[in-house]
């Protein structure tokens, strides 16, 4: 959830806490998000390529 963790809608159906003054914002929290979106991605990326890596190399060892 992103601009802190309480909601101010307050919908019957959410479990998520609510108040209609939230505390202050996270000045840091842009930062974090990128930060974290960067390290999520750079992590899939890597997996992504050694799995292909292995899947190619795989397959050229079937077709040999």
């Amino acid at each position: 959830m992103l601009m802190g963790d309480t909601c101010t809608r307050g919908c019957r159906f959410c479990a998520v806490k609510t108040s209609k003054a939230p505390p202050p914002l996270d000045r840091d929290e842009p930062r974090k998000v990128a930060e974290a979106i960067h390290k999520s991605v750079g992590a899939n990326l890597r997996e992504t390529a050694t799995a292909s890596a292995h899947h190619t190399f795989g397959a050229g060892l079937v077709l040999s």
